[in-house]
Order: structure tokens, then sequence, then C-alpha cells
């Protein structure tokens, strides 16, 4: 909740880039982080608050292509039953 008493998601997304030589092959890599602003969320239950996440990253990538996932410690985002880790990222992990 920010100082006009709104409730807001920030969005960070931490992502790799490969460099590659003329041959296609992966030559080195780069970790990147980007600072994607605020949402105003209504629900701050775990299902509100995925669907939320997840409208952002189709904006942005494919739900696919994600391999994390990692958020503080209250239990409507890291409840293991009710909470934005149930995401449904098939190849994403959860980390605390």
């Amino acid at each position: 909740m920010d100082c006009s008493k709104t409730d807001q998601l920030s969005k960070v997304f931490r992502y790799m880039t490969l460099e590659r030589n003329q041959e296609g092959v992966s030559v080195d890599y780069k970790i990147c982080e980007s600072f994607l602003g605020f949402t105003d969320v209504e629900s701050q239950t775990g299902q509100g608050l995925a669907s939320v996440i997840i409208d952002k990253i189709e904006s942005v990538s494919e739900l696919s292509k994600v391999r994390g996932q990692g958020y503080d410690g209250a239990a409507n985002m890291s409840g293991k039953y009710g909470g934005v880790q149930r995401l449904k990222a098939p190849n994403a992990r959860y980390m605390r």
C-alpha cells in the first residue's frame, strides 16, 4: 500500500540475454533486471494477484518462458495452496 492508501504491485523482471558467435553458438550471457513499474490491485487474494501477474507476463512475453518466481513471505504471495506461487507457469520454480 502506498501513502495514498492504494494497494500496488511492483513488477520486476529478471531475464537473461545470450550472445552468439557467427556460427550461432552461445559464447556469453548477461543477467538483466528491469523494473516495469507499479500496478494498482483491487484484490489482494492469491488468485487476484496471480491474474494481474499473468496478464503482465503475457503482455511482454510467453508464460511458458517463465523459469522462476520470487515473492515476499506474505501468505497471499507464497501460500502453497492459495498463493500466487501456484501460478501456472509450467517451467517455473518457486523461490522465496
